[in-house]
């Protein structure tokens, strides 16, 4: 057993002796070094990218998405749709990071999509309440809940869904129409940019 504990240790002793030597982490070997440099250049510059910006885009999915396109945002309206929340409700509801739901409620404040307001139990705290232009993205996030609820859960599996308040019935399922009132389905729409004859 010694024996055994002994060549280990030895095996360790040289593979840390060879390549790598603590705390300073110096690799000898130059193909290693070389290599070792290249990865962190490249973390370097990863670390350094900022997200591109959609602002400018023709399309309008692309500026929706520079808005709202990360998932918190869209979780956080979801949760002030359905009433004020205070900061700590909406972390506590959430599961996220301080810095993180400040940078967020930050931008959708700047965007119009929420807005902070005094608590509606008189307190000197603030809630953070839907305005109109957020209470507009309620069909967007009715579609995304029912298309998850039909492709990403399985059949008999519990899952949260949209409800109609009075009647405590599911909504029924979104679809697409035209302008006079026909079903469409995807083989019948295009999307052209505004302003091109039809």
């Amino acid at each position: 057993m010694f024996g055994a504990a002994s060549r280990w240790s030895r095996s360790r002793s040289f593979y840390s002796n060879k390549h790598v030597n603590y705390p300073d982490i110096r690799l000898r070997d130059r193909s290693l070094q070389t290599s070792h440099h290249r990865m962190m250049n490249c973390f370097e510059r990863a670390t350094k990218m900022k997200r591109k910006s959609l602002q400018g885009s023709l399309c309008p999915v692309a500026r929706a998405l520079d808005v709202i396109g990360d998932w918190w945002s869209l979780l956080i309206i979801y949760q002030v749709i359905a009433g004020p929340k205070r900061f700590g409700e909406l972390q506590r509801d959430l599961g996220v990071a301080k810095n993180i739901l400040a940078t967020r409620l930050k931008a959708l404040s700047a965007e119009g999509i929420v807005e902070a307001v005094p608590a509606s139990d008189g307190s000197v705290y603030q809630e953070y309440a839907i305005t109109i232009k957020g209470r507009a993205l309620l069909p967007t996030l009715v579609a995304l809940a029912q298309w998850s609820s039909e492709y990403l859960f399985e059949r008999r599996e519990v899952r949260s869904v949209p409800i109609d308040a009075k009647r405590r019935r599911p909504l029924k399922k979104l679809v697409l129409h035209s302008e006079d009132g026909q079903l469409l389905d995807a083989g019948e729409i295009l999307i052209r940019a505004s302003g091109v004859s039809f």
